[in-house]
């Protein structure tokens, strides 16, 4: 029994562990393309960033990064970013390559 309650709690762990996760909702402040292919995505204050180069992604999957982007910039919406850490400062984020999608939705997530 205390094998089996002590194979659950590790199992219970590794699974929180696994799906943490923070989802932030930002004003697009500016889309940059910078001459080495990489693209910047800004915020309106507090500021900060997401970037990638041109090998972290696929060919399609940076275009829909970049779609999202510019849609929100233009429509003046927000985009959800979702970050790998659990219960993350939404406000205080610099400029980061680590973030898991971007999304554009009627409804932006409380932070």
């Amino acid at each position: 029994m205390v094998k089996y309650l002590l194979t659950m709690m590790v199992l219970i762990g590794m699974s929180h562990t696994a799906s943490a996760f923070t989802i932030c909702s930002k004003s697009v402040k500016h889309v940059w393309v910078a001459n080495n292919g990489g693209v910047y995505i800004c915020f309106e204050e507090p500021g900060g960033c997401l970037k990638w180069s041109p090998n972290q992604f696929n060919e399609e999957i940076r275009s829909m990064f970049y779609t999202q982007a510019v849609t929100a910039l233009a429509a003046q919406k927000k985009v959800n970013v979702r970050f790998p850490e659990n219960n993350l400062d939404c406000s205080a984020q610099p400029t980061r390559d680590d973030f898991s999608g971007i999304w554009l939705t009627n409804n932006s997530v409380a932070n």
